[in-house]
């Protein structure tokens, strides 16, 4: 819902995806979310397309050392080297850029319904 959101408030222009989640997330040392497992970064990173997206970048290669958020959101391992996710999302890049010229032009089909979500409603 998020990538056609940003999509849909585009106005038709590029959108790109910035800091997708790669790993954890950590608020303030108290709350911590389990890393999104490599089938879900090959998923995210399709439905971005799907929406028209024409680029992701992801957020933090390594996770963050210390502060606030100490060992969270890295894409791979704290001494820099790489996991399944990491592999995962060059996989998904190898695809995409193989296959860069059926959806460098690509745009979503026009919707022909709307569902509207209000996170207020109860």
């Amino acid at each position: 819902m998020a990538v056609d959101k940003v999509r849909s408030a585009s106005g038709g222009k590029s959108t790109w995806c910035t800091e997708k989640q790669t790993g954890p997330n950590v608020l303030n040392l108290t709350y911590r979310t389990n890393p999104p497992l490599p089938e879900d970064l090959w998923i995210w990173g399709w439905q971005a397309v799907a929406h028209g997206i024409k680029g992701i970048s992801y957020y933090m290669w390594r996770p963050t050392p210390s502060g606030l958020e100490e060992t969270g959101h890295g894409l791979a391992n704290l001494n820099g080297s790489i996991n399944e996710r990491c592999r995962e999302i060059a996989r998904f890049g190898a695809v995409l850029h193989k296959y860069a010229h059926l959806f460098i032009n690509s745009n979503p089909v026009p919707a022909e319904v709307a569902i509207y979500h209000s996170p207020r409603a109860k």
